[in-house]
């Protein structure tokens, strides 16, 4: 095949030739290349089935390799017949549909930053799309996310997409002085995948963290407080002091309504709705409560907490409809990490310590899922991983942030499960460091079988990710624009 034509997902001889032998290397000159075209990776084998109309199908496809490609996409060398198939003949103008294959060694699993031989996985058993920036995509690891979604759309039942994650879950344009619930990634993700489907019975809210999970934003759009109110970075709390109020005004839609806070409070008053104040009492232990209303009218809701003695701890609130509907609950932490640290640097919002303080508590943000009944999640989203290895010295982080990983899997081990592979989030890691820590990440997904999308391959290197505007206005967080895109690619993904 001296001369093709690729066009899509398609390959098109310009002239015939005769089959080479196996293993025999070629070099093609690709004459047109169609915009949106999805290029051939290097390192990656193609399968090539005979389309061409009128023609009879190659009862055996065809394996190549591509081992080169020139700058621009000119033209590209490959190995026909790879692994023991048969290269094939072809007419002028014939037609090959061009499909991905799984190998059993990817030596360039994300372009961007291929491994080098010292630090590359041993063993993979998947294989890397770079269509779409995933690993292990398979559609039956998705099987509870396809029913819930299911049941949601018909309204027969609920769909909860439990997410746990870092301040790189919500879009930053560096000018946001609230958290925008608009730009969350899970959120956009569900919406996404509502509207391909057909649209979502209406589900409610979801639990909303009273804290935000972006950097310099003070609280969602959807929170509103007076006197001395603080927001603890990296602990997803809200501290009530003294004379201060906390109001929570939903916009979704709802019959139930949900607030959130730690038994360590001292006694406070809510109202719902502007009702007269219902005076809570807290027993002083360190553990989640909830305080919920449930059968009002049908419509959007609010909740006012009233302290009038330090402290009381908040950390969300939902306006719900109990049973049925999609509902996303981003329980995502500013600066949350997955692992224990390295004995210098230790982390109080890591996911997997049980311990912690009055009112801090990162770890029972699980158990605001519990108050709620929900013990089995559809959907688990996790993006962690990034905050592990700032200002790491070694690579103890990252060994411990691959067993924080296996903790928080274990907490629901029959959910879906889909890794959000982090992008390196500052110059402060080492490229070594974070080279070897992604290989981890690739070995653990393999051991594990659970999906990952890997969204350094797909913004670049830290570097390339800032030079290309990916990043809001402190160089780290995901700029709005990239924020709805990294949704909706999710969204998509789990349409799939």
């Amino acid at each position: 095949m001296a001369d093709v034509q690729l066009n899509g997902q398609s390959l098109t001889t310009t002239s015939a030739t005769t089959a080479p032998a196996s293993g025999a290397s070629e070099t093609w000159t690709v004459s047109a290349l169609a915009a949106g075209i999805r290029t051939l990776v290097t390192g990656q084998k193609y399968a090539l089935v005979d389309a061409t109309p009128g023609a009879t199908p190659n009862q055996q496809a065809e394996i190549i390799r591509v081992t080169a490609a020139t700058a621009g996409g000119a033209s590209i060398t490959v190995t026909r017949g790879a692994d023991g198939t048969t290269p094939v003949a072809h007419a002028a103008t014939a037609v090959f549909a061009i499909i991905l294959v799984a190998s059993a060694i990817v030596p360039n699993l994300a372009p961007d930053y291929a491994f080098p031989t010292a630090a590359a996985p041993a063993t993979l058993a998947n294989y890397f799309d770079p269509t779409h920036n995933t690993y292990n995509w398979k559609t039956r690891l998705l099987r509870k996310t396809h029913a819930a979604a299911g049941r949601a759309l018909d309204g027969s039942g609920r769909f909860d997409m439990v997410v746990i994650g870092d301040s790189l879950m919500i879009g930053y344009d560096g000018t946001n002085t609230t958290c925008q619930t608009g730009f969350e990634i899970p959120r956009i993700a569900m919406n996404q995948l509502s509207s391909m489907m057909g649209g979502f019975v209406n589900g409610g809210s979801g639990i909303q963290m009273s804290a935000p999970v972006a950097q310099g934003a003070n609280f969602t759009e959807r929170w509103a407080s007076t006197g001395t109110v603080s927001n603890t970075l990296y602990s997803g709390l809200t501290t009530m002091y003294a004379g201060s109020t906390l109001t929570y005004t939903s916009s979704a839609v709802g019959t139930a309504i949900s607030l959130y806070y730690s038994d360590a409070s001292t006694q406070f008053t809510v109202q719902v709705d502007g009702g007269s104040p219902v005076t809570i009492t807290p027993g002083g232990l360190q553990q989640m409560m909830r305080y919920q209303v449930t059968g009002l009218a049908s419509g959007t809701h609010s909740i006012k907490v009233n302290c009038s003695t330090n402290w009381v701890f908040i950390t969300g609130a939902m306006v719900d409809v109990p049973g049925v509907g999609a509902k996303v609950h981003n329980l995502s932490i500013g600066g949350g990490a997955a692992g224990t640290g390295d004995g210098t640097r230790t982390y109080t919002t890591n996911w997997t310590d049980n311990t912690g303080t009055a009112g801090g508590m990162a770890n029972t943000r699980k158990a605001m899922l519990t108050l709620e009944g929900i013990t089995a999640p559809d959907l688990v989203v996790v993006h962690l991983g990034g905050n592990d290895l700032q200002n790491a010295a070694s690579a103890t982080n990252a060994i411990n942030a691959i067993a924080g990983l296996t903790t928080i899997k274990g907490w629901w081990p029959n959910a879906d499960f889909v890794l959000l592979s982090s992008i390196r989030v500052g110059p402060n890691t080492t490229e070594a460091l974070w080279v070897d820590f992604k290989a981890r990440v690739f070995q653990w997904v393999d051991q594990n079988d659970v999906l990952m999308v890997d969204y350094q391959d797909r913004a670049g290197v830290y570097e390339t990710y800032v030079a290309n505007g990916g990043a809001g206005g402190d160089t780290i967080h995901p700029k709005n624009a990239t924020a709805l895109d990294w949704g909706k690619q999710l969204g998509s993904l789990l349409a799939a």
